[in-house]
């Protein structure tokens, strides 16, 4: 019922919203090209190259997001050689640094809009074999979509403040079903467990693996790119960033390794054997 009125009141809500959206596009620049993504309308080439094979579907907002998603799929094809990767961003600034700086097995696209023809357009497309969101932008009609069709839903990075909690306390009626959809919740502190938990994410979902974000080649994280801003490095990351990722990857990625944790934490690049680094009940 709430996903319906939710569909119902989305056109209405979009109509209020346009003037603002469209506000910040036009600032921003960039808006035209490939706007078609955003209604689940997709070029022939891309289409072409996304048929080939399925994918995992990683979601990151704007530019600090894509840094961290960057580093996830790289990490994660550590222990997949043949993963591929669709990575959708919101913002102009986030497209144009994940097409700046994603490898080939990456197909970078902008974020379909949360409406359910959109989304299931998007869905058929993409074809996920699991979604992986960039810290805490989750939107009904994707969560419930990827829930319909049996695809494992995580989100990373899972950042809470107390004030935003508070503010989503407000509307638990509305969000806790959404919430719940989330089949993994990878958060950097014991704080942002518990208020998780207290918004309606089961606490057995819910995994302490500290904070993934880093910046190994120094970039500046700000909502403008610069030309003259160095690339993410993706093959030449240090142990300690992989290190920080390892708990991430070790509950997200399928990897089996018999290694001890004293072992791996002896070897830091050995990120598939470290186990989870904790979880609620800890």
């Amino acid at each position: 019922m709430i996903r319906f009125i939710y569909n119902l009141l989305w056109p209405l809500g979009l109509l209020f919203f346009l003037p603002g959206y469209f506000t910040k596009m036009l600032r921003r620049g960039g808006y035209r090209e490939k706007f078609g993504q955003r209604l689940g309308i997709y070029d022939r080439a891309l289409r072409a190259r996304v048929s080939k094979q399925r994918s995992t579907w990683l979601h990151a907002v704007s530019v600090g997001e894509v840094n961290v998603a960057l580093k996830l799929a790289n990490a994660l094809r550590t222990h997949e050689p043949d993963l591929h990767c669709a990575l959708t961003t919101t913002t102009t600034t986030g497209f144009a640094l994940a097409r700046k700086n994603a490898p080939p097995w990456i197909e970078v696209m902008y974020t379909p809009l949360d409406y359910w023809p959109i989304m299931r357009r998007a869905f058929s497309f993409i074809r996920p074999v699991r979604i992986v969101l960039v810290e805490a932008e989750i939107w009904p009609n994707l969560a419930a979509e990827a829930h319909a069709r049996r695809i494992p839903l995580s989100l990373v990075n899972a950042r809470l403040s107390a004030r935003s909690e508070r503010r989503y306390r407000q509307f638990r009626f509305f969000i806790a079903p959404t919430f719940r959809l989330l089949d993994l919740v990878c958060v950097p502190e014991k704080e942002d467990a518990k208020r998780w938990a207290a918004l309606g994410v089961s606490q057995d979902r819910i995994r302490l693996t500290g904070s993934i974000k880093y910046d190994p080649a120094g970039l500046d994280q700000v909502a403008k790119i610069q030309e003259t801003a160095p690339p993410v490095s993706l093959n030449h990351l240090e142990p300690e960033h992989f290190s920080a990722l390892a708990p991430a990857i070790s509950v997200i990625a399928p990897v089996h390794c018999a290694a001890s944790r004293r072992a791996a934490a002896r070897n830091p690049r050995a990120i598939g054997c470290l186990a989870v680094a904790g979880d609620v009940g800890e």
